[in-house]
């Protein structure tokens, strides 16, 4: 897409999930300062709604707030991150907030993040390693569909999962959730 700014008035009060997905030159997004329902603080270059501190729609320049405790539905999905900094603020991540963004090539979510939810990462084709925090309690078995995982470190103190070279397990190790993607061969 061509886009690279928006300016979202004042009188909008209704915005879809992944409105920005594609628009890898967009490098300006601002909120009317007169808008009651959303904002952009901080110069984030993303659209929050303001009541909840929820990241709905994010661009390629994103700065997440460490306001912002919720990441919506899609809303940084298909873009072109190479990396994502989540602050320890974010405690909920919603169904496809990063999907197919393609040149995400690893994630470290923060502690307090409590779901890794439906197609979560998926199509993310480039993303190698993931660092789940201790306070993950429930992993979708489609999070990780098409990706080509090679690392997944898991906190020591979480006490729902683990990673052991690299496979993710439930802790009690009778559920294999994920295989690192350069592995040939599996001898149960």
């Amino acid at each position: 897409s061509a886009l690279t700014s928006i300016t979202i008035p004042a009188n909008v009060d209704t915005i879809g999930a992944a409105i920005f997905a594609g628009c890898d030159n967009l490098s300006s997004v601002v909120v009317d300062a007169n808008n009651a329902k959303y904002d952009s603080r901080d110069s984030c270059n993303a659209i929050i709604e303001t009541a909840t501190n929820t990241l709905i729609a994010a661009s390629p320049v994103t700065t997440i707030p460490s306001t912002v405790k919720t990441i919506g539905y899609g809303a940084m999905a298909i873009l072109p991150y190479d990396t994502i900094h989540i602050p320890e603020g974010v405690v909920s991540i919603g169904e496809y907030a990063f999907s197919s963004c393609t040149s995400l090539t690893s994630v470290k979510l923060p502690e307090g993040t409590t779901k890794i939810k439906s197609s979560f990462f998926s199509n993310c084709t480039s993303l190698k390693s993931i660092y789940i925090p201790s306070s993950v309690t429930t992993i979708a078995v489609d999070a990780f569909k098409n990706v080509p995982l090679e690392e997944i470190i898991v906190s020591p103190d979480n006490p729902n999962y683990m990673a052991i070279d690299n496979y993710l397990y439930t802790k009690d190790g009778t559920t294999l959730i994920k295989a690192p993607s350069n592995v040939t061969e599996i001898v149960l």
